[in-house]
């Protein structure tokens, strides 16, 4: 029962992962974030704030949004999505493959884990692991390749340059994500989660679940106040348990 419960859960990984979620952009922020300037990294003049992964935006501007960033990336060779984490940055990168295979000539994908060791040389290994991939990844592109690079922030910076330089030599290009700007590196988007995208996106995720857990849910989030970094994907777990509960108490 146990099993068929946690299949069923309206917060199950199966329904919130990158990819199940749909990315739409909002009007509401629109023109908020544009042609900023911090520690010499200026964002790129046609894009605006996200606003994380869900909201209410016509469906065909979100495609032209969405062409918008491919566009920028093709001009700037190297570009960031920028947001804490559970901000929507990896929806948003899984949103746009299916556009970036058909400008690139190759997309390679790394995606750097964010397990914490509790052993020192335990993260070491980890670490090494993470950046030999990363080189081998880089080195088996052509020209005209594209290295997508989900959690630029475990990099130093002297080993950003030195991606970021060997990119720019051999004339390939770099998407990444990470969590604060880095000099000279042009924002393609800044992803951030607001309490009305929390609600639509929670709303849709228990559309169909029955009234119990609902009216559960509901009463869970309207007794917590919401912080503005808020991580998406942490609150989704703690969401999954109390679906749990309410469904156990069904049985009872």
């Amino acid at each position: 029962m146990n099993q068929m419960l946690a299949a069923s859960n309206p917060f199950a990984t199966r329904f919130v992962r990158p990819g199940a979620l749909e990315f739409r952009f909002t009007a509401a922020n629109e023109s908020i974030g544009k042609n900023q300037v911090g520690d010499e990294c200026t964002e790129a003049n046609s894009v605006g704030q996200l606003d994380g992964i869900g909201g209410q935006m016509d469906a065909e501007l979100g495609e032209s949004r969405l062409e918008e960033i491919v566009d920028d990336l093709h001009q700037h060779r190297i570009g960031l999505f920028v947001g804490h984490h559970g901000s929507g940055k990896s929806t948003l990168l899984h949103a746009l493959t299916p556009r970036l295979r058909s400008r690139f000539a190759v997309v390679h994908h790394v995606q750097f884990c964010h397990e914490y060791h509790p052993h020192f040389t335990a993260r070491l290994r980890n670490r090494y692991r993470m950046v030999q991939q990363l080189r081998r990844q880089a080195k088996d592109l052509p020209s005209g390749g594209l290295l997508t690079l989900d959690g630029a922030e475990q990099l130093t910076r002297v080993e950003l340059r030195l991606l970021c330089r060997n990119i720019r030599r051999r004339s390939l290009s770099l998407l990444a994500t990470c969590h604060t700007p880095i000099s000279n590196l042009p924002i393609l988007y800044r992803t951030v989660v607001t309490p009305q995208l929390i609600q639509d996106l929670t709303e849709e995720l228990i559309a169909q679940a029955p009234d119990v857990v609902r009216h559960r849910i509901r009463q869970w989030l309207s007794d917590r106040p919401i912080a503005s970094e808020v991580n998406l994907r942490d609150l989704f777990f703690d969401l999954y348990d109390v679906a749990h509960e309410a469904q156990l108490s069904t049985q009872c």
